[in-house]
């Protein structure tokens, strides 16, 4: 299906702080230092949520791609991204917070990178990836703490940390770096939905118009059945039914559609309406 008029053209907004612009230098000076590269990206959104300028960084280090949050997706979608990856001759692994032996494959896969490596006996390991994809999380897997600072916001690592996972081992975490410029609309809406920028950096009712696409387009009526409407095409008929159940209401009686949209992306992020890959590896072809 082509995608609608309202979400195509080129992304309104970029956000590339001066924290980000100082972190990617920092990286390129330290790229010598490391050994190994893991890259997070969000499960949702797998491909808006590389930042591909790391691609420039050294082709020559071991890369591990961790596919995070895998939970909030269907299976069927995990395997065909897994699969994609793959097939480009990435090393790929799936994690979430709710697989218990998480730690174990991640440090294991890391080994087996080591030992690919020769004369390496203490191993520096490099973890990126854009905002709120889950890297300090990735990083207390590993050590089985809470060390590394986590939040639901993008933003919250503001510089490069080095955590210790055993006698051979250390992370090097560095903040989440975007790219200086959003490829299009629709990664930007992608992007805002899993976090990794700022909602309100867009309209967030079109951020929650193209989610309501995302879900038809997907067979899903999760919309409706979560706030108990009845489904409708009519996307302002939607948003007011929401808003007034949810108690959103402005001076006058009217609905609060921005209030009502923050909800809506909350309830999202929170995976209220069941699981749902924003992206198919076919757009990646």
């Amino acid at each position: 299906m082509d995608l609608p008029a309202q979400f195509k053209g080129e992304s309104p907004v970029s956000w590339y702080p001066g924290h980000m612009l100082k972190a990617e230098r920092e990286i390129n000076k330290k790229i010598s230092q490391v050994d190994i590269i893991l890259e997070v990206v969000d499960a949702r959104a797998p491909l808006a949520t590389r930042n591909f300028r790391f691609d420039n960084i050294s082709t020559s280090k071991p890369r591990i791609l961790i596919i995070n949050k895998t939970d909030y997706i269907p299976e069927e979608s995990l395997y065909e991204w897994i699969d994609y990856f793959k097939s480009q001759k990435i090393t790929v692994i799936a994690v979430n917070k709710y697989l218990k032996n998480a730690s174990k494959l991640l440090l294991n896969l890391i080994i087996s990178e080591v030992e690919k490596l020769k004369f390496c006996t203490l191993t520096r390991v490099l973890i990126i990836g854009v905002p709120n994809v889950g890297k300090s999380s990735i990083i207390n897997y590993l050590i089985n703490k809470n060390k590394a600072c986590t939040g639901p916001v993008p933003g919250v690592t503001r510089c490069q940390q080095l955590i210790k996972v055993n006698d051979n081992i250390s992370l090097v975490d560095s903040p989440g770096i975007m790219t200086p410029r959003i490829d299009n609309l629709e990664s930007a809406l992608k992007l805002a939905l899993v976090a990794a920028i700022k909602d309100r950096l867009l309209d967030r009712l079109l951020i929650v118009e193209y989610l309501a696409y995302k879900l038809k387009l997907n067979g899903s009526c999760q919309f409706a059945d979560f706030y108990k409407i009845s489904d409708m095409d009519d996307f302002s008929d939607l948003i007011n039914k929401i808003g007034l159940k949810k108690g959103k209401l402005a001076k006058g009686g009217l609905i609060d559609t921005g209030q009502t949209a923050i909800g809506i992306i909350k309830d999202f992020r929170d995976g209220k309406f069941g699981l749902l890959c924003l992206e198919h590896p076919d757009v990646a072809i």
